[in-house]
């Protein structure tokens, strides 16, 4: 089993230092936010990031896109659809030029927003036709909207297709978090792994909150995809701990779950 951290782990920091930091606590892999919000994107330089994360020893596993918009995809304005689609082409051209095989989107973004319906599902198949060509995955995170998760994984066979698995919303959002796995996990891409106390998504580390972990560990999905990835933003409680504990701290952590 590979484990992989998140770019972003909570501690504010330059980017190569945290991708150095992820490395020397013995992580396999790292993940890449790719909006404005990672400081050097904002300056232009995110076609930098895989090869610096890669030249200090850390496969990159995805790129996650940016999601305040993604609720376009749905929308019945087919210039807010159009819109969707051209950011999301834009990715999927970022994503083969890294050389980066997977790209993590959101169907849905907050509480409020349009139905799944097929003008965008004919949106989606185009993003899915380039991704395709292009040689990338789209990996679709589970968040409240896990019916536009379900019509989009249900309508689209392609092995082009999966699920990014989040922990933390699936406890957030549904009754049985793991029925996900049991609906989707063959097409399990990624996952983003994170506790949570059951009422917002705190990207807690694992053991402080309420996710089944011993559930987590037995999933027969994880096993075959043979990694996971934490998402966690910085320890539960203060003071926190240099930067360099609390990752060394999270590795053992998820070795304990998983191995």
């Amino acid at each position: 089993m590979k484990f992989g951290m998140y770019s972003f782990f909570g501690y504010e920091l330059p980017l190569a230092q945290r991708l150095r930091l992820v490395r020397n606590a013995g992580f396999d892999f790292t993940a890449l936010w790719w909006g404005e919000e990672e400081p050097d994107v904002r300056a232009g330089r995110k076609h930098e990031l895989p090869r610096l994360a890669r030249d200090l020893g850390l496969a990159v596993d995805n790129i996650h896109v940016p999601f305040e918009t993604c609720n376009r995809l749905w929308s019945p304005d087919k210039a807010q659809r159009e819109a969707w689609v051209s950011d999301n082409l834009g990715w999927v051209e970022d994503c083969a030029r890294a050389k980066v095989g997977i790209l993590v989107m959101h169907p849905t973004h907050g509480k409020d927003f349009p139905p799944p319906g097929e003008d965008g599902l004919a949106a989606f198949a185009r993003v899915l036709a380039a991704a395709e060509r292009s040689n990338v995955r789209l990996a679709v995170e589970n968040t409240r909207g896990e019916l536009h998760l379900d019509k989009l994984l249900e309508r689209f066979s392609s092995p082009f297709l999966g699920l990014c698995y989040d922990s933390s919303h699936a406890r957030i959002v549904s009754p049985a978090p793991l029925a996900l796995l049991a609906r989707h996990g063959g097409r399990l891409l990624t996952t983003h792994l994170s506790d949570n106390d059951g009422e917002a998504d705190r990207h807690w580390p694992p053991g402080e909150g309420v996710v089944d972990w011993r559930g987590l560990a037995a999933e027969p999905a994880f096993r075959r995809l043979g990694a996971v990835m934490l998402e966690v933003l910085g320890p539960r409680n203060e003071p926190w701990p240099a930067p360099e504990a609390f990752l060394r701290d999270m590795r053992r952590r998820l070795g304990d779950v998983f191995d």
